[in-house]
This record gives C-alpha cells, structure tokens and sequence, in this order.
C-alpha cells in the first residue's frame, strides 16, 4: 500500500477470516484461517460475497499490484 498512500501505508494490513466468525459462532481461530488484506479490500470482502482468491483475480486482471 506504500506506493499508493506513501509511507504512511507501509506495513499495513488487516486479517481476514476466511470463514466468517457469524458463520459457526465462537472458536478458535488459527492462523491458517485468516489471509492478510489490505484495508480497502477487506472492506470489499465483507460487502461482497468475493473470496480473498477471487478478489486477487480481479484486481491482477486490473492490472494493479496484489
């Protein structure tokens, strides 16, 4: 994200669950249950019904940087 927001957005980046917690309810979560997004494309998961392999798909076929 640096080289759209600068440095401000090195580094930064939000975990999604990859099956959603509303879903079964309270469990552990491990790490191989969540993938590492960018704020602006978790916001998108959540709104949309994409997963994180569709949305890389679309965004490679924009031609922007995943």
């Amino acid at each position: 994200m640096d080289d759209i927001y600068g440095d401000d957005g090195f580094g930064v980046v939000e975990a999604h669950h990859n099956d959603p917690l509303a879903r079964d309810g309270e469990r552990v979560t491990r790490v191989e249950d969540l993938s590492p997004v960018c704020p602006n494309c978790h916001a998108i998961l959540h709104r949309s019904e994409m997963t994180v392999s569709q949305l890389r798909k679309n965004v490679k076929a924009m031609g922007m940087a995943y």
